[in-house]
């Protein structure tokens, strides 16, 4: 089980919790927290949290985010974890499977979403002086809702003044790729237009500087989240694109980047927090939004199991054994989805990553 966590970027402890640290006690099923304890440091009691005020305690719902992807990694869809935190740092001290609790007197089991399946994305970025190299950053409650609006929740203390460093990219949701397509490149040359004459330019490296990570994540509304999903989203689009990352993506691997990442929505529906920033790719990248829609859409894709051996070498960025597994991949799908449509989708985007990891070819 160790193993395993740690190939997730993971990290497991095995000692039991300790008393001098804040910790959660999870009980879910797949995405679905059934019960959710909280103890303060030194208590042996703890009181049932309701998840709505989970965000009310420092890297409260990392910690969900972590009981989460450590029961996808390990296949547990019904699970009890106990975490803690330890400064910064989560930490996995059990989990099991098919533990008994006592739900919520309001929970009752996720419908299946109806109506019209949505596509969305934010995508994070930072802006450079071009000479000093210094980046800009936005005052906290800065009074300008245009630029508050822009801002991630990202803060960076200077004295007694704090300031938000990372900016998003936010289109409106869409019901295919190719019109989010359409909306992401229409907000990209807004941004770079704004800049063109500035002193300033977009950086979108997975880690440009010190503790922040840039991603790209993907919003879907009106779509359930499982771990069946989750597992078609890492091995589709994230080790795909995964070849083509940024050398110093591996540290954003270790923090928000682990495959598996996921949070529900207020879209019925999931976002995908895996991928890093892929601003890069939006001139060009009409074949990938077009494959997300595609693989979100299609109901009849089985569940991926992911190699220990594959998890670990995307954490440590070892494109050649990713290479190895994609190129499988991509053979089993084009063996069992011949229909002219699905191979003109498979081939699309697996032609593009090829041209995306060789430009000149």
């Amino acid at each position: 089980m160790k193993n395993r966590l740690q190939a997730f970027s993971i990290p497991k402890v095995d000692r039991k919790s300790e008393m001098g640290y804040f910790r959660l006690k999870v009980s879910a099923t797949g995405y679905q927290p059934i019960q959710i304890e909280r103890f303060s440091p030194h208590s042996h009691e703890g009181n049932l949290l309701p998840l709505s005020k989970l965000s009310h305690f420092y890297l409260g719902q990392e910690m969900l985010d972590t009981a989460f992807r450590a029961a996808y990694a390990l296949h547990l869809s019904n699970f009890c974890c106990t975490l803690q935190r330890v400064g910064k740092r989560v930490e996995v001290t059990s989990i099991e499977s098919d533990i008994p609790y006592e739900p919520y007197p309001s929970h009752r089991p996720p419908k299946r979403p109806k109506g019209i399946i949505t596509f969305g994305a934010d995508i994070e970025y930072m802006i450079r002086h071009k000479k000093t190299t210094k980046f800009h950053a936005l005052p906290l409650n800065s009074q300008v809702p245009k630029f508050e609006a822009e801002a991630d929740q990202a803060l960076l203390r200077k004295g007694n003044k704090f300031y938000k460093p990372i900016f998003e990219l936010h289109p409106r949701p869409q019901t295919t790729g190719e019109h989010l397509h359409i909306e992401m490149l229409k907000l990209k040359q807004k941004l770079e237009q704004r800049l063109k004459k500035s002193a300033y330019q977009v950086v979108t490296d997975p880690n440009p500087t010190g503790r922040f990570m840039l991603g790209g994540h993907l919003h879907f509304g009106n779509v359930q989240a499982g771990f069946n999903k989750t597992s078609q989203l890492d091995v589709l689009v994230t080790l795909p694109l995964s070849l083509l990352d940024h050398e110093n993506s591996q540290m954003r691997r270790f923090t928000y980047g682990g495959l598996g990442s996921v949070r529900l929505n207020h879209f019925n529906g999931f976002e995908y927090r895996s991928l890093s920033s892929w601003y890069n790719y939006i001139e060009q990248g009409l074949p990938l939004f077009n494959w997300i829609e595609w693989v979100v859409k299609n109901e009849s894709l089985p569940y991926f199991f992911i190699p220990t051996q594959v998890a670990l070498a995307y954490t440590k960025n070892d494109r050649h054994s990713i290479l190895l597994f994609v190129e499988k991949t991509f053979r089993w799908l084009k063996n069992n989805y011949k229909s002219s449509a699905d191979l003109v989708a498979i081939e699309s985007f697996y032609k593009w990553i090829h041209s995306q990891r060789f430009p000149l070819s």
